[in-house]
């Protein structure tokens, strides 16, 4: 990463002594707010993802520690504050919420613990299985809760237009353009009718193991419920197992479809859940590739344990290379899809010469 003033001691310019007044004149008053919601003293804060991100700890008098996030969107904390308010005091594996400005500022119970992302990319972690089970079962349970929580209604539907689904179909069309790398052509009506969304329900969506925490008895809580929405729940099965940071396992991956995929079905038999499994997965892959490859650019391939210990995306060659031998498998296990198995290879094969 480049130096700042800051970072190499050398001396600091009126420009970067004015950013940072202003940047200690934001935090101050945002600690101001926090003990008013509180009732408490704030002592420190610390910004585990940096300074970019939404949410920050709170160190509180007498030693105990918050989370704290401030929302982009007031909407978009309103939403989470009725999600933990729901379904936090039923038992489920989400923080209490603590206080809300009625606007975009609330605060939660902090998790202690670790990111299900670095649990399972941990050497010495044996347990892959026994974390991924977990925190599919926390996240079936939450689903149940949830729509018995009217959520299915209440929170809005999202990527249910045909419109909204072809352009998920053309991912692999536009990054295989863009590396010169033509991908073929897959059976997309059959992809639009098996991806089509008929009986929305209450999801995560952004259920990647970045989003989980791990307590030290290994029980698995998940954070971050500003983008739940309503669509297939089978979405949230990909979006864990078929995240980057996930150790491309067939043997474990086949172990907790049979286990889980029930759960998720819903309205879909087990055989058309599988292949809405697959299918679903090959172009969220492509998806991921693409972020994956547009942060990185030209530049250099980001450190692994940055990544993790900073929830970013793995702008790494092996998690992208991961990403590309997984999704060239899932290709492969749908008729409606397998044109695009030796794609994913092909790009593989040329991420390796970036």
């Amino acid at each position: 990463m480049k130096s700042t003033a800051t970072d190499d001691q050398s001396p600091a310019t009126p420009s970067t002594v004015k950013t940072e007044s202003k940047k200690s004149a934001r935090t101050r008053k945002l600690i101001e707010r926090c003990e008013n919601l509180l009732g408490k003293k704030v002592v420190s804060i610390e910004y585990p993802g940096g300074r970019s991100r939404d949410s920050f700890r709170l160190f509180l008098q007498g030693g105990h520690s918050v989370i704290a996030t401030k929302r982009s969107r007031t909407f978009r904390a309103e939403r989470e504050v009725q999600i933990l308010q729901m379904l936090a005091p039923q038992g489920a594996s989400v923080p209490l919420l603590l206080a809300h400005d009625g606007r975009r500022l609330l605060i939660q119970q902090e998790i202690k613990g670790r990111r299900l992302s670095e649990a399972i990319n941990d050497p010495d972690a044996t347990n892959l299985h026994q974390l991924l089970d977990t925190a599919l079962r926390t996240l079936a349970r939450i689903h149940k809760l949830g729509s018995e929580a009217g959520f299915d209604k209440s929170t809005p539907q999202l990527g249910t237009s045909l419109n909204w689904i072809v352009s998920l179909l053309d991912r692999p069309a536009i990054i295989g353009r863009y590396f010169n790398i033509s991908a073929p052509r897959p059976q997309l009506s059959q992809l639009e009718s098996l991806l089509s969304v008929k009986k929305p329900k209450f999801i995560k969506w952004d259920a990647r193991p970045g989003n989980a925490m791990v307590t030290s008895n290994n029980d698995v809580f998940w954070i971050d419920w500003e983008h739940c929405c309503a669509r297939n729940r089978i979405d949230d099965l990909v979006w864990l197992l078929g995240d980057e940071f996930v150790p491309n396992h067939p043997q474990i991956e086949t172990q907790l479809l049979t286990q889980h995929l029930p759960s998720f079905a819903d309205h879909y038999s087990i055989d058309r859940a599988t292949e809405y499994f697959y299918a679903y997965g090959v172009f969220h892959s492509t998806v991921r590739l693409g972020l994956i490859l547009k942060y990185k650019e030209r530049g250099d391939w980001w450190d692994h344990e940055y990544c993790l210990e900073n929830d970013k995306i793995g702008i790494t060659l092996d998690n992208t290379l991961t990403t590309c031998y997984r999704a060239s498998r899932w290709a492969s296990q749908t008729q409606y899809t397998k044109a695009l198995s030796p794609w994913f290879e092909a790009m593989a094969d040329h991420i390796k010469t970036l």
